[in-house]
């Protein structure tokens, strides 16, 4: 399985990223070694304590599945010419349904436009864990998509 409809979730009482199981409207159950009820206090979380989010079916250079709220360095070929992305954002785009790198002066583009060149991409945190690799404007973009929907 390439991992294209896996989940983590961000519990937000807990702080805390976890690989999810299965989710419905109400609960979110983590991915662990026993896939049971109450292994873990996350386990189930409620759904009004996580942030959703999914994996973009694409690994980095070094096999890590990207996600939805990954930080990545990445060289990408875009028409015919190399271009560096440091600390962009992997955010998801209601205009267009996809999944894009936003980067720090403010771009956005759609991740599978993106050929990675020979260097690849590379995920170097998440916008939870490591927030301070991202520059103002995206976690403004952040915010706004996701304080308010999720």
């Amino acid at each position: 399985m390439n991992g294209r409809f896996k989940y983590r979730a961000w519990h937000k009482p807990t702080k805390r990223m976890f690989d999810v199981w299965d989710f419905t409207p109400e609960y979110v159950f983590e991915d662990d070694e026993v896939n049971g009820v109450g292994v873990t206090p996350t386990n189930p979380a409620m759904m009004e304590d996580c942030i959703l989010l999914q994996s973009t079916g694409l690994r980095d250079k070094n096999g890590q599945l990207i996600f939805e709220g990954d930080i990545i360095n990445a060289y990408v070929e875009y028409i015919n010419s190399v271009t560096e992305c440091k600390n962009a954002l992997v955010m998801y785009s209601d205009s267009n349904a996809s999944l894009d790198i936003c980067t720090a002066d403010g771009d956005s583009h759609e991740f599978s436009l993106f050929e990675p060149s020979e260097e690849g991409i590379e995920v170097v945190g998440n916008i939870f864990e490591q927030p301070e690799l991202v520059s103002a404007i995206l976690k403004r973009w952040w915010d706004q998509q996701y304080k308010e929907e999720k």
